[in-house]
């Protein structure tokens, strides 16, 4: 008997509990709806946008080039005033298509290219410096075009490394204090005061192989 009642008196609270339950849902209208991103509920990411203030895709840049082998050896013989002679020896490991195997110039930078440019440098410096040594007058110079090979005041010997930066590199007046013009300058003004005109002849044809060898001579 007391089971029974116990039951009884369960199923009681089971339906008062299930009525207040009914009575706390709202049936009423939900209310007007509000159109917008949904708000930043503290502890999560916010929306995402779908409308982008930028384009997705960026247009890639220009990548560096370097000259191919005829532009590279056409350029030194302008700014040296002398032909590579091994050129023709040395064209197709610097890039230059053959038109048979090879269809297409080279132009991508690599340890070959670099070894011999280096070389090609070495050997037109050289040649441009003899050529300045035995030229009659300054004005028919490449290399030592605006001061004597017995120059020795830093002044003086900072107008030639301008007029070079112009010859290989294309930079119009390089005021003296730039960087671009002092980096060089110790090449030839550092211990020289008591150099001969051969030693100093040894110093800028250094200074031509640097500008010959320079990334902004065989790149563009």
């Amino acid at each position: 008997m007391r089971k029974r009642k116990w039951l009884m008196g369960a199923g009681s609270a089971i339906l008062l509990l299930m009525g207040a339950c009914e009575g706390s849902i709202d049936s009423g209208d939900p209310g007007p709806r509000v159109d917008g991103p949904a708000p930043n509920v503290p502890g999560t990411l916010p929306p995402r946008s779908t409308d982008p203030i930028a384009p997705g895709d960026i247009e890639p840049g220009r990548s560096v080039r370097r000259m191919t082998a005829d532009q590279f050896v056409n350029s030194l013989e302008v700014a040296t005033g002398q032909r590579w002679s091994d050129f023709d020896r040395f064209a197709g490991a610097l890039g230059r298509a053959d038109l048979q195997q090879v269809t297409e110039e080279g132009r991508a930078p690599n340890v070959t290219f670099d070894k011999l440019v280096g070389d090609a440098a070495r050997a037109t410096c050289a040649d441009a410096i003899e050529a300045d040594l035995e030229a009659e007058d300054r004005t028919s110079r490449r290399i030592v075009h605006e001061v004597e090979f017995s120059e020795r005041a830093p002044e003086a010997l900072a107008t030639n490394i301008q007029y070079l930066l112009l010859r290989f590199l294309g930079l119009p007046e390089v005021p003296v204090e730039d960087e671009r013009v002092q980096t060089w300058l110790p090449l030839v003004t550092e211990g020289t005061a008591e150099f001969t005109d051969a030693e100093m002849a040894e110093r800028w044809e250094a200074v031509c192989i640097g500008l010959a060898t320079h990334p902004d001579f065989v790149t563009y």
